[in-house]
C-alpha cells in the first residue's frame, strides 16, 4: 500500500498474520494516466512481495481500475490493457476490486471490461495454476483468497 511502512510488517507478524492480500485500491484521488496505475501495479507485484518476504509474510494482490476512477473510459481501457501483463505473476490472485460506485453507464462499461478480461484469462474458474504459483514460492493462498466460483458456503477450493 502507499502508506505501508516496515513497522506494519513487524506488527502483522507479531499479530499472527499469515499473509498480506492487497487490492488495487483507490488512492484517495483519481489517477490521470495509465502510467499512474503502472506505478501502482509494479510495486504490488514485485517490490512489496520481496519486502514482505523479509518478514516471512507472503504478499498477494488483486489488480484493476477502481470504480471511482471509471468515468474516463479511455483511461479505463488503457489500464485494463495493462493488467494481462501481470496476471501470471506468482503473487497476483486475479482481477479486483471491481464493482460500481455511482452506478453510472461508464462504471458499468468498465465493470464489463473487467469481467471480459477475467473471462479471457480464465479468472472465472478455479485456475489450477493459481495454487501452483503460490506453492512454487513455498506457500499457498488461503482458500478464501483464491479466485473461483462461490456459493452460499463460501469460495470453492
Amino acid at each position: 500500500m502507499v502508506s505501508r511502512v516496515t513497522d506494519d510488517y513487524v506488527d502483522m507478524v507479531t499479530a499472527g498474520c499469515a499473509c498480506v492480500c492487497e487490492p488495487a485500491f483507490w488512492a484517495g484521488y483519481d489517477r490521470s494516466s495509465a502510467h499512474g496505475f503502472l506505478r501502482l501495479f509494479l510495486p504490488m507485484t514485485d517490490y512489496e512481495p520481496k519486502r514482505a518476504a523479509k518478514f516471512g509474510l507472503p504478499h498477494f494482490c488483486w489488480l484493476c481500475i477502481n470504480p471511482k476512477e471509471s468515468e474516463d473510459l479511455k483511461l479505463a481501457e488503457d489500464v485494463v490493457a495493462l493488467i494481462p501483463k501481470f496476471l501470471e505473476r506468482p503473487n497476483v490472485l486475479g482481477i479486483g476490486e471491481i464493482g460500481l460506485n455511482k452506478n453510472s453507464r461508464n462504471e458499468v462499461s468498465v465493470l464489463d471490461m473487467h469481467i471480459d478480461l477475467a473471462a479471457r484469462h480464465h479468472q472465472n474458474d478455479s485456475r489450477p495454476h493459481a495454487a501452483s504459483r503460490g506453492q512454487a514460492q513455498g506457500h499457498t493462498p488461503p482458500s478464501s483468497m483464491r479466485s473461483g466460483p462461490t456459493n452460499a458456503s463460501g469460495p470453492s477450493a
